[in-house]
């Protein structure tokens, strides 16, 4: 038995009715490109919050960078407001606005936690939250050792002090780290390559 025949206007009508219409198709194309337009700026927006921070921090202007800071989600952001904590010397700011470290967390709030804490006399505790914690980038390096010698040094331990400066080649690295190095010889009574790290870097 034969099928019904369908005429080709009815065939055109059943492919247009499962085609979507193009004046829908259309509309969709623009809510995507009108998503991704708004995405794009909001991510425009946030980058030039973070340099407008990053220039005040260098600036000295503390408030300024973290107003602009505040305005970005994320741990970058976090990071500046940190820093600016830091550059400052406000520790218990800096700790508020860190919190309870309830489980792992990033490198630099790791760093700026156990250097908030020595600042405040808490070496103990300082030298706790670093232990507990495992470092995995390399640009805190040089800054973690600098903090452990500091911590020896204040505990009193001034041989320990002095075995991280040269074990970990902080001693080698930026001009600051160096001088932060020669700080600690000196104060741990190694006076003599004090002051030869300070004739080198002058």
């Amino acid at each position: 038995m034969r099928g019904l025949a369908i005429s080709g206007r009815e065939r055109n009508g059943v492919l247009r009715s499962r085609a979507p219409r193009r004046g829908e198709a259309r509309a969709e194309a623009l809510r995507a490109a009108f998503a991704v337009a708004v995405a794009l700026a909001a991510f425009a927006a946030a980058a030039g919050e973070l340099d407008i921070a990053r220039e005040a921090l260098r600036d000295g202007l503390w408030e300024v960078a973290r107003s602009h800071a505040a305005k970005v989600e994320g741990d970058e952001a976090r990071l500046l407001v940190l820093e600016s904590y830091a550059r400052e010397s406000r520790w218990d700011d800096l700790l508020k606005t860190l919190g309870a470290a309830d489980g792992p967390e990033a490198d630099g709030f790791a760093y700026y936690r156990a250097l908030a804490l020595l600042e405040s006399g808490k070496a103990a505790e300082a030298e706790a939250a670093l232990s507990e914690h495992e470092f995995s980038e390399r640009a805190y390096g040089a800054s973690v050792s600098r903090l452990k010698a500091r911590i020896a040094l204040k505990s009193g331990d001034a041989a320990r002090a002095l075995k991280i400066v040269k074990e970990s080649g902080f001693a080698e690295a930026d001009v600051d780290s160096r001088m932060a190095a020669a700080g600690i010889m000196a104060a741990a009574g190694d006076r003599t390559a004090a002051e030869r790290v300070w004739r080198e870097v002058a």
